[in-house]
């Protein structure tokens, strides 16, 4: 399992910062997962739940997706972090609507709120860091 704790007392810019957004795609394809794992338990197709799961299943998708558009960005100009915030926010943005969905549903049986708000989590650190490079307080340079 990611944990944070793989960052503790290493150099954090450029290469622990793309693999925090690595760590971040990670907690988003797993729960990805997870809720198609869910999904497919379910055999009646005509059931609330299963279409929640449904739509959430695109919302992760799309959340990947972005995170996936965020590690090239870095990549490509890890001194404009503006687009990696961008990407991020969307990502953190499609959880929450999946949360959303979810909350709905009173016999709701897994953890995803708890995977969500490790997505949450790890994209709020993402997107400080993005606010802490762009204001110059910490260095994105390569070298």
């Amino acid at each position: 399992m990611h944990t944070l704790s793989q960052y503790q007392g290493k150099s954090f810019i450029p290469t622990t910062f793309a693999g925090l957004i690595g760590t971040a795609k990670h907690q988003a394809q797993t729960t990805r997962d997870n809720i198609f794992r869910l999904d497919e338990n379910i055999k009646d197709r005509n059931s609330e739940l299963k279409s929640s799961y449904r739509k959430c299943l695109e919302r992760y998708k799309k959340a990947a997706n972005r995170l996936e558009g965020a590690n090239k960005s870095f990549t490509k100009n890890p001194k404009n972090t503006g687009f990696v915030k961008k990407f991020v926010s969307d990502a953190m943005s499609e959880a929450q609507s999946c949360n959303k969905e979810l909350s709905r549903q009173e016999n709701e049986p897994s953890n995803v709120a708890g995977d969500i708000g490790k997505l949450h989590d790890l994209g709020s650190i993402i997107v400080f860091l993005c606010d802490q490079i762009s204001n110059g307080r910490i260095s994105s340079d390569v070298n």
